[in-house]
């Protein structure tokens, strides 16, 4: 009998040290280390090396992005000439698939560095943009000319007359604040300019237009000019970003643009320095803010976190950025310390050779005397902000929506015949969206990686108490077989009488039995 309980005792003790044993190893891997250890996998699998999807995903998207031009038709362009406000017709969205690569030029290991030119090709979405067409006519604020006469009054207004008398004989029919044209040929086939001029002051008009990003000469002294056209098919910059390998925390920071590790934009140095990713890729376990450069408008922006939602029954975390400079970091984007725009408003002179002003769609989240110089705008933020979707803990994002609207200053000019009696206002043009929603087999790779991560850190908890569970029965088996041990094999249970005294007594079954054969051979000696 002991032996049959010292035996079941030992398993039991097997079973208390080996589900320990597994509680102390689930609370080591499964939470003490369990985020560590979480963090270094998705790094490394987010890391930019060759042989990560990841990385394959981000040198070419395997889906176009949705790219989105909205204009602001102007209806009543004569009567603004004569001084009137601006009535504003939204038309859009004029839709393209924009196909996004990037082509490596070379990968720095020691520094932890790959370069890459992008490459981007722009196809017209009939589909996408219902009943509009790239041959419907648009009557918008003339980018060129307006553009010319700003930078002009800017930089040289002693040559404002030579502008006047330039401008009709250069532009001829088109001589005007305003154009109505093709939506193909302002965005990227080309607004024909013909130089063929014997006039000096057009002549050297026509000169400043070589080597414009946004003029292409297609023959001699004539040019074709488009916002977009540089952008379609061509190799822009050169650009250098971490691969996150040795750190992931520095995942896609732009290091360089074109060899230069700052700009030479803006008044103070802090606005100058690269601060951010390139907007392509982002480290895991992101932050409440998010830097952010956009290359092609020369600065940084700041995304700042709002809320936790679900989409597609992802845990995604919501993000907004805007183009305030209410917020202290921002105010070196001002064009002079003395001199700062209007809230919400940057100046992309100095960066596009060209006097745009950049500011959200419909004047969001602009100074709002800006919204009372024209008619027909209506901010939403919903619409018009620049978000992101990042699924929560991998950092990749599952909605991005790029908004951004182009505007030109519109003021009176006494030297210029066509601006002499013109309203003051920040004149709209156009607005464009530049964004992606993931879906099919893209989406569900997130929501797979997902689901994963939620199974295994639910399993954790399920494992520990279940060990916990074994380990309770290993002790409680172990304690009845200790009971059981103490019981000796010759001992029987005994019973409970009470004495003369009124107390209870225990006495052992045996001590009875022995009373009663004493008893009877007492009898048998007495017969």
């Amino acid at each position: 009998m002991n032996n049959i309980l010292d035996t079941k005792l030992k398993q039991h003790h097997v079973i208390m040290i080996v589900s320990m044993t597994a509680i102390i190893f689930t609370i080591i891997f499964g939470f003490l280390l369990y985020m560590p250890l979480l963090r270094v996998a998705i790094k490394s699998q987010k890391a930019l090396k060759s042989g990560n999807e990841m990385r394959d995903f981000y040198l070419k998207l395997p889906i176009p992005l949705d790219f989105r031009i909205y204009f602001f038709n102007v209806t009543n362009p004569l009567q603004v000439q004569e001084g009137q406000k601006p009535i504003l017709q939204e038309v859009g969205p004029y839709c393209y698939d924009a196909y996004k690569e990037k082509i490596v030029i070379a990968e720095d290991k020691a520094n932890d560095t790959l370069t890459y030119n992008p490459y981007d090709t722009y196809f017209f979405n009939q589909t996408r943009s219902g009943d509009l067409s790239q041959d419907d006519y648009v009557t918008i604020l003339n980018p060129l000319v307006v553009g010319i006469i700003n930078a002009v009054a800017i930089q040289k207004p002693q040559f404002l007359s030579a502008v006047n008398k330039a401008l009709p004989i250069v532009f001829k029919e088109d001589y005007s604040i305003y154009l109505t044209t093709r939506v193909r040929d302002i965005l990227f086939d080309g607004v024909r300019i013909d130089c063929n001029v014997k006039d000096f002051s057009a002549t050297a008009l026509c000169s400043q237009f070589k080597g414009q990003p946004v003029m292409k000469e297609i023959e001699k002294n004539v040019f074709y000019f488009s916002l977009f056209g540089s952008r379609n098919g061509t190799v822009p910059q050169q650009i250098t970003v971490y691969r996150g390998i040795k750190n992931g925390e520095s995942l896609g920071e732009v290091v360089s643009i074109d060899n230069h590790t700052d700009l030479q934009i803006w008044p103070k140095g802090s606005c100058n320095k690269y601060r951010g990713t390139d907007g392509w890729i982002f480290p895991p376990f992101l932050k409440d803010n998010i830097d952010i450069v956009a290359p092609d408008l020369c600065r940084n922006f700041q995304a700042k976190f709002v809320e936790t939602l679900r989409f597609h029954n992802i845990k995604v975390r919501k993000y907004f950025a805007d183009l305030g400079e209410a917020n202290p970091e921002d105010q070196c984007f001002c064009p002079a310390p003395d001199k700062c725009l209007p809230e919400g408003v940057v100046d992309l002179t100095k960066c596009l050779q060209v006097p745009l002003m950049c500011t959200l769609p419909h004047f969001l989240r602009v100074d709002e005397k800006l919204l009372q110089q024209v008619e027909g705008l209506h901010p939403d933020t919903e619409k018009h902000i620049i978000l992101i979707y990042f699924e929560s803990i991998t950092g990749t994002p599952v909605v991005g929506q790029r908004r951004i609207q182009f505007n030109l200053e519109l003021k009176t000019i006494k030297k210029i015949n066509i601006m002499q009696t013109v309203p003051e206002a920040l004149h709209p043009i156009l607005w464009l969206e530049e964004g992606v929603q993931l879906e099919g087999f893209l989406l569900d790779k997130i929501i797979t990686a997902s689901t994963l991560l939620k199974v295994v850190s639910v399993g954790r908890y399920i494992t520990l108490i279940g060990f916990i569970e074994i380990f309770a029965y290993g002790c409680y088996q172990a304690y009845k077989d200790w009971k059981l041990s103490k019981v000796g094999p010759a001992e029987s249970p005994s019973k409970s009488v009470r004495s003369s005294g009124g107390q209870h007594r225990k006495i052992n079954t045996q001590e009875i039995l022995k009373a009663i054969n004493f008893a009877n051979r007492k009898d048998e000696a007495t017969t």
